[in-house]
């Protein structure tokens, strides 16, 4: 798997929407998984919007705050999951360098989360990374990582080490956007 493969997911765009439990995908399904399900409790937010797409993509999204929506991305395919939180913080108040102050505004932001019971493992990895984020060297403005801990000098992370993790943060106009995206293969 490459890591842009995984990056591309911050590309997809969230269109029909939806607080009903999920349907399953439509159009051409070229993955051999089965779509991933949803990991946010829609009931417990009155803005929950469920996506499904082809290829077993979907989004869910949810205001955290005022100012502060949470997207969630997944997609499974043959032998890879990959997730992805996006945090969009319409003005934030504090400098976007600071990777340990947002890395802990994720890790906050998790715990608070209403997740279906089989989404916690996903979000204690996701969790945990985030909270080691700091201790890692930004390549070309992201931190990646391999999951078994192993360096990625080539941002690309093999096979045999289970699949990567990311973080970054980055602007997009006035808004702060906070990227952890995470794959596991195997």
């Amino acid at each position: 798997m490459s890591i842009g493969a995984l990056l591309a997911l911050c590309a997809l765009p969230i269109s029909n929407v939806s607080a009903e439990e999920p349907a399953a995908a439509t159009g051409s399904n070229d993955c051999d998984f089965n779509a991933p399900t949803a990991m946010l409790v829609a009931s417990a937010y009155p803005d929950y919007q469920f996506t499904a797409k082809p290829n077993n993509e979907t989004a869910e999204t949810i205001a955290l705050d005022k100012g502060v929506r949470l997207e969630l991305r997944q997609s499974a395919c043959v032998d890879s999951v990959e997730q992805e939180l996006l945090i969009t913080i319409a003005h934030p108040k504090h400098a976007a360098g600071d990777v340990k102050f947002w890395a802990d505004f994720a890790v906050q932001a998790l715990a608070k989360l209403k997740t279906q019971e089989d989404a916690s493992g996903a979000m204690q990895s996701f969790a945990s990374f985030l909270a080691q984020a700091p201790s890692h060297k930004p390549h070309n403005g992201k931190i990646l990582w391999c999951r078994d801990g192993t360096e990625t000098p080539d941002q690309e992370c093999g096979w045999a080490t289970g699949g990567v993790y990311l973080f970054e943060i980055r602007r997009e106009g006035a808004a702060l956007v906070i990227d952890a995206a995470q794959s596991t293969s195997g």
